[in-house]
C-alpha cells in the first residue's frame, strides 16, 4: 500500500501572483516500492462552458485559457527502490507574477483554478495527488477615485400592451458608497413612482454577482443572488410611490471585481432594484455597478448618511478589523482525467469582519 500526498509548508492555501509555493511530496508507504519517477504539476487554468438550444438545436459552447503548466521531475529512479516509511521529496515554484483571482461559478459553468498535482510512476501505473489553493488579485479600493462616492442608478419604464400604453414607471437604486472590501456593509435605499395603471409586486433590493462566461466568440451572462433572503419585498400600488428605507447587506466572501487577467471570466456586482409587473411576468428593473476589492478605503464611514453630506472621517476615527480568510461557496469537482479524484474545493478571499462588535456600524 502506498500513499501519495502533498504538503505546503506553513499550511497556506492562499497566495499571490510572484509568491514562492514550498513543500513536500509525500511518499508514505510499508514496503520498498518500485517506480521510474515522481513528478509534480503546477497547474493554472480557466475554463468556461454551457449549452443553449434543446435537442437537435442544442449547442455547447467551451472557452479554454491555460494560465501555467509546469512539470518537475522530484526523483528518477536509477534501479533504486523508495525505502518503507515516511518519504519526503520537497519542490519550490514561484508563480507568475500576473495571475487572475481564483473563482469558482456558483452554477459550475466556469472556474479559473490552480493545482498541485503529482504523480507517482511505476512499471504497470501511476499514483496520483492533488492539492488545490486559491491565488488572490490584490485590489486596492484607495486606487479607484469613484469608491467613496455613492453608487446611485435611475431608470423608467413606459408598460405597453397589444395598443394600450400606460403611465410612466421611475426606479431609484442606491448604496452609501461604490467600493466595500468583503465582510463589510452594504447600505442600500430605493423609491418607485409608479405612474401606471399596473400594480407592481414582490419588489425587492439585492445584491448581485454578475459572472459573464465567454468561449471567444459567445458569451453568456449568469446573475447570482448575494442577498440571502436579506430584505423585505413591497408592492407598489397603481399612481403611487414608494421608498424603502436604507437597509445594511453584508457582503459575503467573493472574488475582488474584474477578472482583469482572464479572457473568458469576468465578474461584476451591482445593487439592484426589481419589480414584477402584471404583463406577462415582465420584470422591470435598475441597478448601480459596486466595486469589490481586498483591501479597504482607509477613511470614510460605512453609516447611512455616507456620501449625502458626511461622506468621510479622519483616518483615525475609523477602525478596520484586520482581514482574515474566508471560503466562498463550495463546490465538488468530479473525478475526470485532469482530476485524479472527486474534490471539493471552495476558494478563500479575503473578509473583514465588521459584524463583530467593536467594528459595529452605528
Amino acid at each position: 500500500m502506498v500513499n501519495l500526498s502533498i504538503e505546503v509548508i506553513g499550511g497556506k492555501v492562499v497566495f499571490q501572483g510572484g509568491d514562492v509555493i514550498s513543500g513536500n511530496v509525500i511518499v508514505d508507504c510499508k514496503q520498498p516500492v518500485d517506480f521510474k519517477k515522481l513528478e509534480i504539476t503546477y497547474k493554472g487554468s480557466a475554463k468556461t462552458m454551457w449549452s443553449e438550444g434543446s435537442g437537435d438545436n442544442r449547442t455547447t459552447y467551451v472557452g479554454k485559457e491555460p494560465i501555467f503548466n509546469q512539470t518537475d521531475t522530484l526523483v528518477k529512479s536509477t534501479g533504486q527502490k523508495i525505502s518503507p516509511g515516511r518519504n519526503l521529496y520537497p519542490f519550490q515554484f514561484q508563480l507568475p507574477l500576473q495571475l487572475p483571482s481564483s473563482f469558482e461559478s456558483p452554477v459550475e459553468l466556469g472556474y479559473i483554478r490552480y493545482r498541485l498535482q503529482a504523480r507517482l510512476q511505476q512499471t504497470l501505473k501511476s499514483k496520483r495527488s492533488q492539492l488545490m489553493f486559491t491565488v488572490l488579485e490584490e485590489v486596492d479600493l484607495n486606487k479607484f477615485p469613484l469608491a467613496g462616492e455613492p453608487a446611485i442608478s435611475q431608470s423608467s419604464k413606459t408598460l405597453c400592451c397589444w395598443c394600450c400604453t400606460s403611465g410612466l414607471i421611475e426606479l431609484e437604486v442606491r448604496a452609501n458608497k461604490t467600493g466595500f472590501v468583503p465582510g463589510e456593509f452594504v447600505t442600500v435605499s430605493a423609491s418607485i413612482k409608479n405612474g401606471s395603471s399596473s400594480k407592481l409586486r414582490n419588489c425587492k433590493l439585492s445584491i448581485v454577482q454578475l459572472i459573464t462566461l465567454s468561449s471567444g466568440y459567445k458569451s453568456k451572462l449568469i446573475r447570482i443572488n448575494l442577498t440571502k433572503g436579506a430584505g423585505v419585498a413591497k408592492d407598489c400600488k397603481k399612481r403611487s410611490t414608494i421608498t424603502f428605507d436604507p437597509q445594511k447587506i453584508q457582503l459575503p466572501a467573493v472574488v475582488p471585481s474584474h477578472e482583469r487577467l482572464c479572457r473568458i471570466i469576468d465578474v461584476d456586482y451591482c445593487v439592484e432594484l426589481i419589480c414584477h409587473t402584471p404583463l406577462f411576468s415582465e420584470k422591470i428593473r435598475t441597478w448601480a455597478l459596486l466595486e469589490v476589492g481586498t483591501i479597504p478605503l482607509n477613511q470614510g464611514s460605512n453609516d447611512e448618511t455616507q456620501g449625502e453630506g458626511s461622506t468621510n472621517m479622519p483616518a483615525s476615527d475609523f477602525s478596520v478589523p484586520a482581514p482574515t480568510y474566508a471560503a466562498a461557496t463550495a463546490v465538488t469537482i468530479p473525478k475526470s482525467e485532469e482530476n485524479p479524484e472527486a474534490v471539493t474545493f471552495a476558494p478563500q478571499y479575503n473578509y473583514y469582519d465588521w459584524s463583530q462588535t467593536a467594528f459595529t456600524y452605528k
